[in-house]
Formats: structure tokens, C-alpha cells, sequence
């Protein structure tokens, strides 16, 4: 007979407080719907490659995908249209016990589409590089990091078609590649050297690593603080999950001719909507500043007399020209004035923020500049 062993789990009794059904009253409550679907996903890519003499390869492909029953995690306790303009503790909510529904529906959709080039050498008289192209666009009805995750922002929490948009991670254009060549002098190469004349010009190595992408789309919104002002009812409207904020009603063009890091848009372009109204601006209307970096890298290797022993030398540059790359600008176009039964916008109150349309920070992965490192690398 062999024993088996157990481990003991801790055994939880129901109380008369987690039996009562008032128990989530006054606070928030997630909602899973009883036929939940399938995510779907389908990817579509046509490709023609050719290749050249000295074995370099040009590939052209088209590239299309489409997501379906994606996840459109909103609050569907969120006060409707309708009822923006109540007054009271939760007065325009459809089911007033409760804060916030967090609902992970599955009525979201995506759309990908993409020409991409491809241009490839292979390893060849000291040579190889790979660079690549992207023209693309990418919309879904909010982007999301998956299941039990929230969306990035959104206005109308019943009506998905109403954010379908730019995803947050569009860009249009996007080239990155890389290159390493290794110079044809010195001992095994091209032009053989012999000697001192080895030891100094010989064996030299240099590569590049580049990237470079247009900007990633922004939402102008109404931050919650202002909102709440702009209209009582907003507070219900609001809630406490998901990315819910009001969007601005457009009014002018809110691009500018000469974009700089203090005026990245026009902010009187937008104002705050009527009383009782959802603005009629979208989802990531604007797009923010690119992202271009180069990384050089340049090496030796040196023979050494005893055989099999080898001795490199390198030098590796991040962000080699020292360039900056920006987050995308404060978009808090939210007015404030005295009179709440109009609507604000740039001759009828001042705005919130005072940053609204500048860019105030580095990107986070961009906070170091440039960094130049030696290093040695002894084989034997």
C-alpha cells in the first residue's frame, strides 16, 4: 500500500454578510456575459520575393489582420446621454446601488493592413544588411492588454463603433534595419596585411543598428476634474473604471502650421460640450511627435601568437547622435468658467490646464541619451 500525502487548505464558512445580497452595494462590481465568445483572428499575407546577384534578396509583401469579439472592457453602469444632466449620488447610473459595472464584453473589433519591404544581404565580401519598411494602419475599437484589462480610453461605453479608431500603437511609417561590415584588410580577408601593419589596420569591424517611426496617435480629452464641473451629471457619467473620459466637441483645426514642443496642436480648436452632450470629437484624432535612434558599434580583432587564442576590442555608441524623442503633449482641453449651462471653448472660460499642447517630458526610454561603452572580449 503506498501513503499519500495531503495538504491541508484553509476552509472558508459563509457568513451572514457574504450571504446578503447587499454586500457590493455602494461599490464596484465586475459583469462576465453568460455566452462569452471567442476571440477571432484572421491574418492574411501575400508576399513576392527576388533576388539579386550578390545574393541580396528584395521581398514585397502585403499583410492583412482582422480581430473579431475582441474585448471592449468598459463600464456599462456608466449614466447614458440622456441623463448627463441629473443631480445626485449616482442619479443617472442605470442600476444606482452600484458605483461601477466592469463589464469584459466582446463586441470589439480590429482592423491591421500593411505593405512592408524587405531588403536582405547576406554575409558576402565583409558585407550583410537587413532594412525594412512599413506602410501601415492599424484601427480596433480600443487597445487593450487582453482579458481583465480596461481599454484606453473611451466616451460611450454602449456604442463601440463610436471609438473605433487609431490603435495606440499606429504608426504610419515605420524603417529600421541594420548593417555590419567588416573591412577588407588584414589576415583572411580581401587584402591580406602582414605584421605590424596586421595589428593596426587590419581586422576592423563596424555595424549600425537604426530605427525610426512616425508618431503614435493621442486623444484630446476632458479630464475628470473639469468634466465634473462642466456638468453635474458628469460625475455619474465618469464612474470609477475602465478609461471612460469626456471627449471635447471640435470647433476649429486643431493642427497647427508649425508645430513646436510648446504648441504641438491647437487647444482653441476644441471645446467642452453642450450641457447633457456627449463631444462630437474621436479617438486618437492627433498624432505625437516620432521616434528615430541609431546605435554604432566599431570593433578589432586581434591574432594572437598562440593559436586558437583571440583578443577583440570594442566600442559600442546608444543613441549616437543624442536625439531626443518626446512623449506625445498634455491633450487636457478642458475649459473652466463661471457659467455651466453653456458651453465653454476659448471665448467663453479659460482652460484647466495651463500645458495643454506642449510636449513637457522625454520619453521614458529616452531619459539617458547618449551612452558610449569599451569593452574587451578574450577567447581561447
Amino acid at each position: 500500500m503506498t501513503g499519500v500525502q495531503t495538504c491541508a487548505l484553509p476552509i472558508f464558512y459563509p457568513t451572514l454578510q457574504t450571504l446578503s445580497s447587499t454586500i457590493s452595494n455602494y461599490s464596484g462590481v465586475e459583469y462576465y456575459p453568460w455566452n462569452m465568445p471567442t476571440n477571432y483572428v484572421q491574418n492574411f499575407l501575400i508576399s513576392v520575393q527576388h533576388e539579386f546577384l550578390g545574393g541580396i534578396l528584395l521581398d514585397g509583401s502585403y499583410v492583412n489582420t482582422r480581430g473579431r469579439n475582441l474585448n471592449f472592457a468598459t463600464d456599462i453602469n456608466q449614466a447614458p446621454v440622456g441623463k448627463l444632466g441629473c443631480t445626485g449620488y449616482n442619479c443617472g447610473n442605470p442600476n444606482p446601488i452600484f458605483n461601477s459595472i466592469a463589464a469584459q464584453t466582446y463586441d470589439g473589433w480590429s482592423n491591421y493592413n500593411a505593405l512592408q519591404v524587405r531588403l536582405q544581404k547576406r554575409m558576402s565580401y565583409g558585407l550583410n544588411f537587413q532594412v525594412n519598411y512599413a506602410w501601415s494602419k492599424s484601427l480596433d475599437t480600443g487597445t487593450g492588454n487582453g482579458h481583465g484589462s480596461s481599454i484606453d480610453v473611451y466616451q460611450n461605453a454602449y456604442v463601440p463603433a463610436a471609438n473605433y479608431g487609431l490603435s495606440d500603437f499606429n504608426t504610419a511609417n515605420t524603417f529600421v534595419g541594420q548593417v555590419a561590415y567588416e573591412l577588407p584588410f588584414g589576415a583572411g580577408r580581401q587584402f591580406t596585411l602582414h605584421g605590424p601593419l596586421d595589428q593596426i589596420v587590419g581586422g576592423w569591424r563596424v555595424s549600425t543598428v537604426f530605427q525610426w517611426h512616425g508618431g503614435t496617435p493621442f486623444t484630446p480629452v476632458i479630464q475628470s476634474s473639469v468634466a465634473a464641473g462642466v456638468d453635474p451629471g458628469l460625475d455619474s457619467f465618469l464612474g470609477s473604471y475602465g478609461g471612460a473620459n469626456l471627449y471635447p466637441t471640435v470647433v476649429g483645426n486643431p493642427k497647427v502650421s508649425n508645430r513646436t514642443l510648446t504648441q504641438w496642436f491647437n487647444p482653441a480648436a476644441f471645446a467642452d460640450p453642450a450641457p447633457g452632450t456627449f463631444g462630437n470629437s474621436g479617438r486618437n484624432i492627433l498624432i505625437g511627435p516620432g521616434f528615430s535612434n541609431v546605435d554604432f558599434s566599431i570593433s578589432k580583432a586581434f591574432r594572437l601568437p598562440r593559436e586558437g587564442m583571440r583578443l577583440e576590442i570594442r566600442a559600442d555608441a546608444y543613441d549616437l547622435f543624442n536625439h531626443i524623442n518626446f512623449n506625445n503633449p498634455d491633450a487636457n482641453v478642458g475649459y473652466t468658467c463661471s457659467n455651466t449651462t453653456v458651453q465653454c471653448g476659448s471665448g467663453n472660460g479659460v482652460l484647466a490646464d495651463t500645458t495643454v499642447g506642449t510636449i513637457t517630458s522625454p520619453a521614458a526610454y529616452n531619459s539617458n541619451r547618449r551612452i558610449i561603452q569599451l569593452g574587451a572580449h578574450f577567447t581561447f
